[in-house]
């Protein structure tokens, strides 16, 4: 198969000599009509005998060359343009770095021939692909580490690398700012993610918790305030603010009232508390899995249970202070320590990052430039889910992105414009790629507090609120009826006027197995049986 693809051209444009000219393809397209224009005036009005002519010749030849430069720079904003000019990069990246032999020849005098390694170049939904060959050859190991040396010859950004029997392949995209969301767009869904980006949806349930690093001044906390007006839509979200400064004012809004944290033992508390909630949503989850029959427990959505987000602001300066406040000292009296413990409060976020994911329950993290022992390994190690913006150390991009290949730097313009909250985005263990994070809208248009104020505050559900509720299929199953019976006994409901749930759940189980069970004791028709049940119209009689 890789054959058939590499033979009929399936991988794209195959690299070799044919990609090597001193100029440019779309030069010399448009410099042919000027120099056929002079070619025939020169000729036939032998203008060349005249000096006059010659500087007239030069000074329109230097102006139409001027012109041909502009025109070449508008060309590049189309596909077919772009992909030519890469595809002689790349010859020339193969060229200068060593991934080619030359072909010997009998003949000495005969134009020299280089031979390429197995190197192809495509362009499919807004993407530039290259793809190597591998198959043993000597040039391997090194293709396989060879991303971040395209990235800058490109200038563009590797988001993928996709391996495949023989061949590795690495994905580059373009058009960052295109992508952008301004922080009032930011949505998304219990079980769906959270969109940051038009291309990048954080998928919290596949890639639990999330670490955000930013240096001062990076937009770091914009990030989070524009996180939390998508969170907010569907989801309960506490906050913990160790500095006392960017979250602790939103206190006064309804939808965060009182689940906002800043002094040390609250916070310490609050994350205890949270552990226990988690501990008691498990025990709901498997008693409304059992009452369903399940074989195995579902995640948290499937049971209509909301997302909850614990969003720690300063991580590294919290954990300062819980160890100094609440660890245990010596000399410290009974009377003068802390009702809970630095090591209750430990095991709690450990707890919660090992085994929230189901449970719908997520840590947010946040610091500036990171060190390996300002985050515990087994936290670190768990959160998948990173984001960089601003200027960050090396040393902080080797510990969130280990073993990445990317040549990670600091970006303040691009295409001339300034931008704000630029960095990056990956999960755990794969290659990072460029993130540009949500833009504020003008002042005058959109506040955050008056984002929040519009919002309508939501609760988490008690086990009094929980019900179970059935697909279909399921409650069909328990009745011991199809699915189109079920529908046909529903339509008759519905034409009396009786109102139903919106998902079918236990409240509505034992209306349904009576009209079963009186239809297959009367045998009568399903009509019959809903009338005996309901009347011919449902109302609500009063007192």
């Amino acid at each position: 198969m890789g054959f058939l693809k590499s033979f009929f051209g399936f991988r794209g444009f195959k690299i070799g000599n044919k990609d090597k000219m001193t100029l440019p393809l779309e030069v010399i397209i448009l410099s042919l009509p000027f120099l056929g224009f002079w070619f025939v005036f020169f000729w036939f009005t032998k203008a060349y005998t005249t000096p006059a002519t010659w500087i007239l010749c030069v000074v329109t030849g230097l102006i139409y060359a001027f012109g041909v430069v502009a025109v070449y720079r508008q060309l590049q904003k189309f596909s077919f343009f772009r992909v030519l000019k890469y595809r002689r990069m790349l010859r020339f990246f193969l060229e200068e770095n060593g991934y080619v032999t030359e072909k010997k020849s009998k003949n000495k005098d005969a134009k020299r021939k280089l031979k390429y390694v197995e190197t192809f170049f495509s362009y499919k939904d807004r993407a530039y692909i290259v793809t190597f060959g591998l198959k043993g050859n000597k040039h391997q190991q090194k293709l396989l580490k060879i991303s971040g040396d395209l990235e800058i010859t490109f200038s563009l950004d590797m988001i993928d690398m996709i391996d495949e029997t023989g061949y590795i392949n690495y994905k580059f995209m373009s058009g960052l700012l295109d992508n952008v969301l301004k922080s009032s767009e930011i949505a998304g869904t219990p079980k769906g993610g959270l969109q940051l980006m038009k291309d990048v949806v954080w998928d919290y349930i596949g890639n639990p918790h999330l670490m955000i690093a930013g240096g001062t001044g990076g937009g770091k906390t914009v990030l989070m305030r524009s996180m939390l007006i998508g969170l907010l839509k569907y989801s309960v979200v506490d906050i913990l603010d160790p500095k006392q400064s960017d979250f602790v004012p939103l206190n006064e809004i309804p939808v965060l009232k009182d689940r906002i944290f800043s002094e040390t033992l609250e916070m310490g508390q609050r994350l205890i508390d949270v552990k226990s909630f988690m501990d008691q949503r498990y025990g709901q989850m498997r008693k409304l899995s059992k009452a369903k029959k399940e074989k195995q427990m579902e995640a948290f959505h499937t049971y209509g249970l909301k997302p909850y987000f614990i969003m720690v602001d300063e991580f590294p300066s919290f954990m300062s202070a819980v160890e100094d406040e609440l660890g245990f000292k010596m000399g410290r009296s009974a009377e003068e320590r802390a009702p809970i413990s630095s090591m209750e409060v430990m095991s709690a976020i450990k707890q919660i990052i090992l085994k929230g994911r189901q449970a719908g329950i997520f840590m947010i993290i946040a610091t500036q430039n990171i060190k390996s022992d300002d985050i515990p390994t087994t936290i670190r190690d768990n959160i998948m889910t990173r984001v960089t913006v601003g200027r960050l150390s090396n040393t902080s991009y080797d510990i969130l992105f280990p073993n990445s290949n990317k040549n990670f730097k600091y970006i303040k313009e691009i295409d001339g414009r300034r931008v704000f909250g630029m960095g990056y985005y990956g999960v755990n263990g794969e290659s990072p790629r460029q993130f540009l994070s949500p833009q504020m809208p003008p002042a005058k248009d959109f506040t955050f507090w008056d984002a929040y104020e519009a919002m309508p505050r939501l609760e988490l559900e008690t086990e009094e609120d929980v019900v179970v509720s059935y697909t279909k299929q399921e409650f069909a199953e328990k009745l011991g009826i199809h699915p189109r019976t079920l529908g046909e006994i529903t339509k008759l409901l519905v034409d009396r006027e009786f109102e139903l749930s919106k998902e079918l759940n236990d409240g509505d189980l034992s209306l349904f197995e009576r009209i079963v069970a009186f239809k297959n004791q009367t045998k009568s028709t399903w009509q019959e049986a809903v009338v005996n049940e309901v009347g011919e119209k449902f109302s609500v009689v009063e007192d």
